[in-house]
């Protein structure tokens, strides 16, 4: 059972057929349907009018309250077809606007989907008698049947053929050339035939597809049924209506008919989406506005929070009153078109906060201000509290705030206002206060006389060089206050020597006249200095000696450092003005240093500091090794009793007595050397010494003997003996050379290398 529905198997291939029939056909005008258009189309209603009219009535109706007749395409096809219930008219006529048929909507949008009922759109005059395609038999109640039209397989062996030049003519019209098959004058008799098909019905299933042509996801199959089949052999001879107009048939196909027949019809409206803004918002309200809705509207319906009952009016704005301050508010502004509302615009807004009141300075510290107002009322309230300077914004949860990170003794401005959604803003209130500034650090008394102390200080603050400062000094006996401004520092004189004080500091912000934190620390008029310190050393100990000329004094601390040696004595404690440090390293510099003390919990004298060497020792035993022609390799041993001692100093000479060379370079903490830049076989000095400042040690010396370039010279004696063969005897050789030995030796001696070899004539 169908119910006047063809299948959607039917559907498809009844569509897909006509709609070959229909590109054919404009192809034959010299006219090329484009399939494949992108376009860009507004969101559109569509609303289906029971009363019967005709389609120029219709239409006129339609574009009264509505935009105009309804056009179809693939994308509402579906969605038309859900709701039908009889014929409707539609936006398409034979010939509208000079148009070729069925090429535009009444609208002037290009028709690019079709969906007519078998044998429609009647043509004017009927083509030619074609040959006819088979005839079906009558209908198997219980098997799905398939439908072949021969002219339609040539067809698609046509368009899927890779052989343009065996299926393929070209057909020349309007100055243009085209490609055309054979085959489709086949297809287009079979399709136009008024005859009946001749061709029986086979059981086999065939599937129409052409990659030339159509691509589909699913090949679509001609399938019928006994209820379907009757309905594709009605009306096999429709009557061609000149001027027809178009309507969807009850079951989704398209039919020309009479424009003068009295029937449904379906309207579209493009669904309005216009612009609504909220502009001059108060706590109680705002001015909303929205752009104009198009023609024949009799009214807009504003709705505040989903109220029932909406206020009306025919104006584009209406000015809000009588809300509540920091709140939500949803709006719909409702067109009313034809007595139906149309698509609600919707906006959404926060009416202002209240003005801040009542704020308040709770407290004031170093870094941080507190501040306190009243609460305002509002959804979700928060509140913004600016700072200047620095112009930062600080967000608090509730009526009370500390903004901390402040800058210490600084001026500021505070701005408070109520904030809802972020980004709503009420009126603001500010006030001013003054942070207080740092404790002052680095609280130091230095005393460069007896009767004076010297009181410095710093601040981290910014703002330090703005403050005032007071400053006091007292004991059991005594309390004084000075004053200080950006120079940080205050000499306190005509004081007591060797006195124990207690010195206080604090600063001032000049703006709003805030304290600081007091800072105090214990300050002393110093004892007197020792002056005369004399050192004298050996090599392993210091004796120091001193005098103090005037002032009191309860004892001495001596103590003896050093950067070279880790052997030293500790601090010695003395009433006495000598010292001796023992047990010391060699060639080590010592530093000796004296303090002078009135009591223990007193500060003590400058300090007095002289530094001596004690004496050095010789290196250890030298040696020498040859490393090549011109450089040897010299090591030595560490000096006695100077194991630890650090960077000792060494001086060490090589001297050539056969060049009359002499050489010198220093070292430090090494106990070796290689030495460049020598004579080939040549005998050098090497001297090592230990320096200590102005002190040196015996040397440590050896000799060596860089590697001997060798050369040979050849000498010829010539004898003028009148003695005849005396030249040529052993004993007269040998005396030759030993006498030449000789006068080499006298002039090298053991200073370069040489050897002297006879060798006979042969």
């Amino acid at each position: 059972m169908i119910d006047g529905f063809l299948f959607p198997s039917v559907l498809r291939i009844s569509s897909f057929l006509f709609f070959l029939f229909f590109f054919f056909k404009m192809l034959l005008l010299g006219s090329l349907l484009l399939v494949a258009v992108s376009i860009m189309c507004a969101e559109r209603d569509y609303f289906y009018e029971s009363d019967n009219a005709t389609w120029d009535k219709a239409r006129l109706n339609c574009q009264e309250c509505y935009k105009d007749l309804t056009t179809i395409t693939p994308a509402n096809a579906e969605i038309l077809g859900l709701n039908l219930t009889s014929d409707y008219w539609i936006g398409l006529r034979q010939n509208i606007n000079g148009s070729k048929f069925w090429s535009r909507w009444a609208n002037g949008e290009p028709v690019l989907y079709q969906n007519w009922y078998p044998g429609h759109p009647v043509p004017k005059k009927k083509p030619e008698p074609q040959p006819t395609c088979p005839t079906p038999p009558a209908i198997n109640n219980t098997k799905i049947e398939v439908m072949q039209c021969p002219a339609f397989t040539k067809l698609c062996a046509c368009l899927n053929s890779s052989d343009d030049n065996d299926n393929y003519l070209t057909w020349e019209t309007n100055n243009s050339s085209m490609m055309w098959c054979p085959a489709l004058a086949e297809l287009c008799a079979c399709l136009n035939s008024s005859r009946e098909p001749e061709t029986s019905i086979t059981e086999s299933t065939t599937v129409f597809t052409t990659s030339n042509f159509v691509t589909s996801p699913t090949p679509t199959m001609l399938t019928t049924t006994s209820s379907s089949a009757s309905i594709i052999s009605n009306d096999l001879e429709p009557e061609y209506i000149e001027d027809s107009c178009v309507a969807l048939l009850s079951f989704g196909m398209w039919q020309e008919k009479k424009c003068s027949e009295a029937l449904p019809y379906i309207c579209y409206d493009e669904r309005f989406y216009g612009d609504v803004a909220v502009s001059n918002k108060t706590t109680t309200g705002g001015n909303l506005s929205w752009s104009e809705a198009g023609i024949n509207i009799s009214q807009y319906k504003i709705k505040i929070n989903g109220n029932h009952a909406a206020n009306v009016t025919s104006e584009t704005s209406y000015n809000m009153s009588g809300l509540d301050p920091g709140m939500l508010y949803r709006v719909q502004v409702i067109p009313v078109k034809c007595g139906r509302d149309l698509n609600a615009q919707n906006i959404s807004f926060y009416t202002l906060p209240e003005k801040i009141i009542n704020l308040m300075i709770v407290s004031v510290g170093t870094e941080v201000i507190s501040l306190s107002w009243n609460a305002s009322r509002g959804t979700n309230v928060s509140y913004i509290l600016n700072t200047e300077p620095g112009n930062v914004n600080t967000t608090c949860l509730s009526e009370t705030c500390n903004i901390t990170k402040l800058t210490p003794g600084q001026k500021y401005n505070f701005t408070v206002r109520a904030v809802v959604n972020v980004s709503i803003y009420g009126d603001s209130n500010s006030t001013t206060a003054c942070t207080k500034p740092s404790e002052v650090v680095n609280l130091t008394s230095s005393n460069d006389e007896k009767d004076t102390i010297n009181a410095t200080w710093d601040s981290r603050d910014e703002n330090s060089m703005l403050y005032n400062y007071t400053i006091t000094l007292t004991n059991t006996s005594f309390t004084n206050t000075y004053t200080a401004n950006a120079h940080k520092s205050k000499l306190l004189e005509s004081l007591t020597p060797g006195t124990k004080y207690t010195l206080s500091v604090l600063a001032i912000e000049p703006n709003c006249n805030n304290k600081g934190k007091t800072t105090s620390i214990v300050a002393y008029t110093i004892p007197k200095q020792v002056d005369k310190l004399k050192l004298e050393s050996t090599y392993n100990n210091i004796t120091a000696e001193w005098a103090l000329s005037t002032g009191n004094f309860a004892w001495f601390i001596v103590n003896i450092s050093s950067t070279m040696s880790e052997n030293i004595s500790d601090p010695v404690n003395t009433t006495y003005s000598k010292c001796y440090f023992t047990s010391l390293e060699a060639a080590a510099l010592y530093t000796v240093t004296i303090r002078t003390y009135v009591a223990e919990d007193l500060k003590p004298s400058h300090p007095v500091s002289q530094s001596i060497y004690t004496k050095p020792t010789s290196p250890g035993k030298a040696s020498v090794q040859s490393l090549n022609r011109t450089a040897v390799f010299l090591s030595w041993g560490i000096p006695a009793n100077s194991e630890k001692v650090k960077n000792i100093s060494y001086s060490v000479t090589y001297t050539s007595d056969f060049w009359n060379h002499t050489e010198s370079r220093n070292l430090f903490g090494n106990t070796s050397v290689t030495i460049n830049g020598l004579k080939s076989g040549t005998k050098y000095k090497f001297s090592v010494r230990v320096h200590a400042g102005e002190l040196r040690s015996e040397p440590s010396e050896t000799t060596g003997l860089t590697v001997a370039e060798i050369r040979n010279l050849t000498i010829a004696m010539l004898c003028s003996s009148s003695t005849e063969l005396y030249c040529m005897k052993n004993s007269t050789m040998n005396s030759v050379l030993q006498e030449l030995k000789n006068l080499i030796h006298r002039n090298f001696e053991d200073n370069v290398f040489w050897n002297l070899t006879l060798r006979e004539k042969k």
